[in-house]
């Protein structure tokens, strides 16, 4: 008898919708029809001669919206979150 295997829980939760929460697309300065490649060029764009130890706020941002961002599964549930949030607070 084969046992089910368990799934892995995502590694970041999108439980919360709010209204202040950061746009990650907007922290990279991408659009969100922005391809993978486009992300990691402009990941590293921002990223150039910036010293994590100096600015640790902006590069934990900027390292965050780029991990959510580069794995699908992740950025499909983070579009969702947007979606949700648009219709939330716009109406």
């Amino acid at each position: 008898m084969r046992l089910l295997s368990l799934a892995r829980p995502m590694r970041y939760s999108f439980a919360a919708v709010t209204k202040d929460q950061v746009n990650y697309y907007n922290v990279l300065e991408v659009d969100q029809s922005a391809t993978e490649n486009a992300i990691r060029a402009a990941y590293a764009e921002l990223t150039r001669g910036l010293i994590p130890e100096l600015d640790a706020k902006r590069f934990k941002e900027l390292s965050e919206a780029f991990v959510i961002l580069t794995d699908l599964k992740t950025r499909d549930a983070y579009d969702s979150l947007l979606k949700v949030r648009k219709t939330h607070y716009l109406s």
